[in-house]
């Protein structure tokens, strides 16, 4: 998603990815990641995150 014609305001963008290992047994990786820009975004560059899931139903 950008903000402004030209992402001059900010940008963020979300990235996935998911696995099934098992029948009970997942996994989810990811980041997202922030672009500052003109106000208000200019100080959303400093919150990027990374995360991933490791899950086990039963």
């Amino acid at each position: 998603m950008v903000f402004g014609d030209r992402a001059e305001r900010g940008a963020v963008e979300r990235l996935t990815a998911a696995w099934d290992f098992a029948d009970n047994w997942s996994a989810t990786i990811g980041g997202i990641f922030y672009e500052s820009g003109d106000p208000p975004a200019t100080a959303i560059g400093d919150n990027d995150r990374v995360f991933l899931e490791i899950r086990r139903d039963f």
